[in-house]
């Protein structure tokens, strides 16, 4: 079908053609567009989750979106600043959220 889907369950709709967060958001809204949806349930990691919600919220005015963050036991954002890889991991997506809160405001 269009959006090759995978399973039975029109309710679930996945993307396969999205290399990043806004060709995410790209191919989500042209898909809610596409089967009339009035509400998304976004999955991703709790520290993608706030440039996420920028991204498809830009896109998605009119769209409910409802936030499920998924917890990774090797990440710790309650010590970033403790653990190399924690650190790497906030402080790029940190950047990558203020770019897009930029973006998103002009």
């Amino acid at each position: 079908d269009l959006f090759g889907e995978r399973g039975n369950d029109p309710r679930i709709q996945l993307g396969y053609g999205a290399d990043d967060t806004v060709g995410n958001a790209v191919e989500a809204v042209t898909m809610m567009t596409f089967h009339d949806y009035k509400s998304l349930r976004l999955v991703t990691s709790q520290y993608h989750m706030p440039r996420s919600l920028v991204e498809f919220r830009e896109r998605m005015p009119g769209i409910t979106i409802i936030p499920h963050p998924v917890f990774n036991d090797s990440i710790h954002p309650d010590r970033w600043w403790m653990d190399p890889h924690t650190f790497r991991l906030i402080a790029g997506e940190y950047s990558k959220f203020l770019w897009s809160t930029w973006r998103s405001i002009l």
